[in-house]
């Protein structure tokens, strides 16, 4: 981000013009170190990340550059250097490979990543491929398979949030994910500066508010959150519990949600396994037909107009038998008639 020298705005590295006041404002950073800055992606308040290309090379990859009020020293950088050792560990196909920290030559730390083509959730969502609710589970059995294999090596998310899950198309556009695992969330604690996305999560997460010791049900409390903001297609929801009975999704699912968000921690389920083994076996359930809005409308419709008919035939069936019913009274009382006159002519 820059700063407009006249009156002060914060505006973004591309803007070249201050909004507030008019004045120019100077060109901002093109490169950092040896790395050219190709688009500046994403600008928060502790970190600005770009896509860059190294000198002489020709595969780009992710800098995160971590600005001064970001508080990044000498120890949060030895800190971060030591967890990017650790998550080295992990394995590649299923978390994103963070490279080196460094230092620039100006004083700022930058965390150098592979780079990788990503789905936006903003495009992904707005396709609406995860209306087709199999897809969202399948990706999702995905999601918590990974988690499962952190949690066996004592490893937890219990601040994850959506943008923590990077999502890629293979050669036949089936979707992936990697995981953009932090060992720790904050830079630094004790200094509010968190994203919108998980200043939302610390707000409404019960084990959170209620400074309760957080474990690996308050993972699943998180990876629980996420679901329904995919399935729902909104970030900004407040009671969980009801949009879940508003989600087109089959009742095992539904439940399954219901218990990974629940307030108290001992009727979440116990483990991330549990939850990938109640996933598996709703993925493997003979598919659900999960009727919409305007389906049940039409098949009303239906039901209706096949009950008209109905009652139309019925009618006109009592009507024919009753015809035949009064034209044999009419023929039985001028049968009484005739009887009635030749007795009278004896």
């Amino acid at each position: 981000m820059k700063l407009c020298q006249k009156c002060g705005q914060l505006v973004a590295e591309k803007i070249l013009s201050c909004p507030s006041c008019g004045s120019e404002v100077v060109k901002g950073r093109t490169h950092i170190d040896d790395y050219h800055i190709v688009e500046v992606l994403h600008e928060g308040f502790s970190s600005i990340l770009c896509r860059a290309v190294k000198d002489g090379m020709d595969d780009p990859v992710m800098i995160r550059i971590f600005t001064p009020q970001s508080g990044v020293d000498e120890k949060i950088a030895d800190r971060l250097q030591d967890e990017l050792e650790e998550l080295k560990k992990l394995p590649e196909n299923y978390f994103v490979r963070h490279l080196e920290i460094r230092k620039s030559s100006d004083g700022l730390w930058y965390r150098v990543s592979e780079w990788i083509e990503v789905e936006t959730w903003s495009s992904l969502l707005a396709s609406g491929r995860f209306q087709d609710y199999r897809t969202a589970l399948k990706l999702f059995y995905k999601i918590v398979s990974i988690l499962e294999g952190l949690h066996q090596i004592g490893h937890f998310i219990p601040h994850l949030i959506l943008n923590d899950l990077i999502v890629i198309k293979d050669d036949n556009e089936n979707l992936e994910v990697k995981i953009d695992y932090k060992l720790s969330r904050f830079l630094n604690p004790q200094i509010d500066q968190s994203p919108p996305m998980l200043k939302k999560l610390i707000s409404s997460h019960p084990d959170i508010k209620n400074l309760r010791p957080l474990d690996f049900r308050s993972a699943i409390w998180s990876l629980g959150k996420v679901f329904v903001e995919i399935l729902a297609a909104d970030y900004e929801i407040i009671d969980f519990q009801a949009k879940i009975d508003e989600l087109q999704i089959p009742h095992d699912a539904r439940v399954l949600l219901k218990i990974m968000l629940a307030d108290d921690p001992d009727l979440r389920p116990r483990s991330m396994a549990e939850v990938a083994e109640n996933l598996s076996q709703i993925i493997d359930k003979k598919i659900e037909t999960i009727p919409s809005p305007a389906g049940e409308i039409r098949g009303l419709k239906k039901r209706i107009s096949l009950l008209l008919l109905v009652m139309v035939l019925l009618l006109c069936l009592v009507y024919w038998r009753g015809s035949i019913f009064l034209s044999k009274i009419k023929i039985e009382r001028r049968y009484l008639k005739i009887l009635q006159t030749d007795i009278l002519h004896l």
